[in-house]
């Protein structure tokens, strides 16, 4: 039992950074490019409802720029980020998990 607790912690320390950062900067990325997209598609929902007229996505980045500025194309950046914690904790068990076991389990055979 403690090889197997001493292996855990080997491989858990040998990559639980690489995994972590790896996984925290795609979804980082994610979110920025993802979220302008998320926010103009609500607007034009939004303005087709209140004012019962099609809006191209051209039309809408020209309102939402001329009302908020650049950064309206961000709003809700904030709480996006925050979670992109979340799959970022569980990606890197995961692939700790698989290195850990799969390992142990082709030295077993």
């Amino acid at each position: 039992m403690s090889s197997l607790c001493r292996l855990i912690r080997k491989s858990f320390k040998k990559h639980r950074f690489q995994s972590l950062i790896s996984s925290c900067l795609a979804g980082t990325i994610n979110v920025l490019v993802t979220n302008p997209l998320s926010v103009i598609a609500n607007f034009v929902i939004g303005q087709k409802k209140i004012n019962n007229k099609d809006l191209s996505m051209i039309q809408a980045v020209r309102d939402i720029v001329k009302q908020k500025g650049l950064a309206g194309l961000y709003t809700g950046l904030g709480i996006s980020l925050i979670l992109v914690i979340n799959p970022v904790i569980i990606f890197t068990f995961q692939q700790w998990y698989k290195r850990t076991f799969r390992s142990s389990l082709t030295r077993l055979r």
